[in-house]
């Protein structure tokens, strides 16, 4: 009996290959909401917030990923650390001004993924937000959020945008 040659190097192709990109599971962009904590001279708040998040895959490498917080106006860097788990990298967002007040968030760590059936984003995220205005007022705060959405339909993505960012940088700062 005449066996092919080929036989094991399509098999050992397939054994290597990392067929299916768990990557994509995650891809898209979530309305998603949580609670913010924030502590600013020893005084811990809590409020719940809206923001939109959206994922995108990195062509570069098979294990990273961009994620866009739109109510930060900051894309962070991460790291896959499992099928539908990642890390979010530290992150010095632009300095942002409005209303007299220039505010500069860094994300200083993340995680984030999906629960067991695939569907809601979980997102767990804490940093630094700064705050100088024209008029003498400054503020720093720390916070800590936790988040969950589910992905949304394509074509609502650029409303919601508009419509939260700038608003989660202000209220961590503590500053109206």
């Amino acid at each position: 009996m005449h066996r092919p040659h080929f036989l094991p190097a399509v098999l050992l192709t397939f054994a290597l290959c990392a067929c299916g990109d768990s990557r994509e599971d995650l891809v898209g962009g979530y309305p998603i909401t949580g609670t913010m904590q924030t502590t600013s001279g020893g005084s811990t708040n809590s409020s719940r917030v809206r923001d939109y998040v959206r994922v995108s895959s990195d062509s570069a490498s098979s294990d990273r990923l961009s994620v866009l917080f739109s109510g930060f106006k900051c894309t962070s860097a991460a790291k896959m650390t499992g099928p539908l788990a990642f890390s979010i990298e530290r992150t010095q967002c632009p300095p942002e001004t409005t209303d007299g007040c220039t505010y500069t968030a860094v994300l200083e760590r993340g995680t984030g993924g999906k629960d067991v059936d695939y569907s809601e984003l979980v997102i767990k995220l804490s940093g630094t937000v700064s705050a100088r205005c024209t008029d003498g007022r400054t503020g720093q705060s720390t916070f800590s959020l936790s988040m969950s959405g589910f992905r949304s339909a394509e074509g609502s993505t650029e409303r919601e945008v508009e419509a939260l960012a700038g608003s989660t940088v202000r209220r961590a700062a503590g500053i109206p």
